[in-house]
């Protein structure tokens, strides 16, 4: 079972587009559970399940002119096109009372998810933490207690920029496999388009939900409108509160 700390993949987005000199990058999250997948296969010298992948991530909300469709539309992709289980907490920027709010609940969020479903017998054998926070190590210890293995996905140091944590990569106790470098695998996790970056691809699409048509650039094989995203974005809501 994975488990994506989605916001530390976000922080880090501009570190893998300096480090390979390219802003166009985006990663194509459909592959990601696959890459894990095969390389624990090699490791294992058997085949495994991808039981589920969980997505932890947050949004802001009442912050003055920000707008949040491109990210609600990221959160749909990964709902129902990479069929991602999702968890997404709002960064209040009206009722926190504090110039720049922080972010609360996703790791918290993770660890009980992971914590969870170790308990269940049967859930899973493996736990696959993405993230690069040394507040996950006392998660990682007690998951290993409980008699699950565990792998960390991370990225390489960046210069002298280091996206995850030194004693999270080289405490050899706390995972039961090499850790899986997302930075080792840019080419296959490259988001693929098929368009110049330069043209205008909106186009009048019909809500896959209510049928309502509307312009969007998104070319996904699923396609919502703004209305309907914000219904699904408030149903989201209401699972966590």
């Amino acid at each position: 079972m994975i488990f994506i700390d989605g916001s530390w993949m976000f922080h880090n987005r501009n570190h893998i587009r300096e480090a390979f000199s390219d802003d166009s990058f985006s990663i194509d999250f459909k592959q990601l559970p696959f890459i894990i997948k095969r390389e624990l296969e090699k490791n294992i010298g058997a085949e495994i399940d991808n039981v589920r992948t969980h997505f932890f991530g947050s949004r802001a909300i009442n912050k003055p002119e920000h707008d949040g469709k491109h990210q609600e539309g990221f959160f749909d992709v990964l709902e129902k096109e990479c069929r991602f289980e999702m968890e997404i907490y709002d960064i209040d920027f009206r009722h926190q009372g504090e110039f720049s709010p922080k972010e609360k609940c996703v790791d918290i969020a993770l660890a009980t998810s992971m914590m969870y479903y170790a308990a269940i017998p049967n859930a899973y054998d493996i736990a696959v933490l993405v993230a690069g926070d040394l507040d996950y190590l006392p998660l990682i210890k007690r998951i290993r207690r409980l008699g699950k293995r565990t792998l960390l996905v991370a990225m390489s140091n960046i210069g002298t920029y280091y996206p995850t944590n030194q004693k999270l990569m080289n405490d050899h106790s706390l995972f039961d496999f090499g850790v899986l470098y997302l930075d080792h695998y840019v080419e296959e996790l490259r988001l693929k388009r098929d368009y110049p970056h330069h043209e205008n691809r909106s186009t009048e699409r019909n809500c896959m939900s209510c049928g309502k048509p509307e312009t969007t650039d998104w070319m996904g094989e699923y396609f919502y409108c703004e209305n309907c995203r914000e219904r699904t974005r408030q149903a989201r809501q209401s699972r966590y509160y």
